[in-house]
């Protein structure tokens, strides 16, 4: 049996096309975009809905168990337990700005900071805990987002605190 060659790719059933690489997940999303109008999307989606999100292996998808409100930003929970910023959801119209430090109660700060301290007394190791690691995520910025805005405070009380 003799194979077709074409260029340098063998041209079987069975053995697929390399020379053509897959498309990256910003290039589906690009796509998608200039296709889908924020009409299709129904945003933000619902509780039971399938979602697509970035890793470092590509687009996954997963099933939408809650949306919460963090320290900074907004993050999605899955119904296995990941927990997705939206920054890196795939599908996303607009992405909702970040809190203002100086929205967050004293009290959700608190909260978020005895349940990271929890954890570490349990001995859980946060990198191993992905809504452990979100939630240590969300105070290390959340108070950086703070030392900034007191350090803009102190440069220039006139003006205010950029985005």
């Amino acid at each position: 049996m003799k194979a077709k060659v074409v260029g340098e790719q063998f041209c079987f059933p069975w053995v697929p096309n390399h020379s053509k690489r897959a498309p990256t997940g910003t290039e589906i999303k690009q796509r998608r975009a200039g296709k889908m109008s924020v009409h299709h999307v129904g945003w933000p989606p619902r509780k039971g809905e399938k979602i697509a999100f970035e890793t470092d292996f590509g687009v996954r998808m997963g099933i939408l168990r809650r949306i919460r409100q963090g320290l900074v930003w907004v993050d999605y929970i899955l119904a296995d337990g990941r927990v997705i910023p939206e920054s890196k959801l795939v599908m996303c119209p607009k992405r909702s700005p970040w809190r203002d430090p100086n929205t967050v109660s004293e009290t959700d700060r608190k909260e978020w900071a005895e349940r990271i301290h929890q954890k570490l007394d349990a001995g859980l190791n946060l990198q191993e805990d992905p809504a452990a690691w979100e939630e240590f995520c969300h105070y290390v910025m959340f108070a950086l987002l703070q030392v900034r805005a007191e350090r803009m405070k102190y440069l220039d009380p006139q003006q205010s605190v950029p985005n």
